[in-house]
């Protein structure tokens, strides 16, 4: 039977490197998703944008673009995801990080989906938001590194 995912967990992982971030989110959101991917590089995450690497293709018998996203996630430590709407797509890609990969999943979204609630391990509400946990988890990480 699937469980839901635990809210209470910490969603970093301890370490020094920068954590390695997916960013899933819908094509018709390309130009926030590249504003979200610099913001996030600021907090010294290693973004990983499916459209950096794959591209605009409008081909839908292109199923490899499906693979190469699955392959690039599975390379992460977190997938952040941005669907402000509905879109297949980015669904397909938080159900494989939760369930098939095990990854932590952050949603930033306004929908109260209860796909969404059990497919993520935090759902925030806005931008500062999503930063503002993000940042918590950076630091609490850097306490756990110094020992402090």
């Amino acid at each position: 039977m699937v469980q839901p995912r635990s809210k209470d967990k910490v969603i970093l992982k301890t370490g020094t490197t920068p954590t390695k971030v997916y960013l899933a989110h819908p094509l018709s959101e390309r130009g926030y998703g590249q504003h979200l991917e610099q913001r996030l590089g600021l907090l010294g995450l290693d973004v990983m944008n499916p459209f950096d690497y794959v591209g605009i293709i409008y081909d839908d018998d292109r199923i490899d673009i499906v693979q190469k996203d699955l392959d690039a996630m599975s390379l992460c430590e977190l997938v952040i995801a941005f669907i402000p709407l509905p879109d297949n797509g980015v669904m397909g890609e938080i159900y494989h990080a939760s369930q098939i990969l095990n990854l932590p999943v952050i949603i930033l979204t306004h929908s109260h989906d209860i796909w969404l609630r059990f497919c993520s391990d935090r759902i925030v509400r806005s931008e500062e938001d999503l930063i503002t946990t993000l940042q918590s988890q950076l630091d609490f990480q850097r306490r756990v590194v110094d020992g402090s």
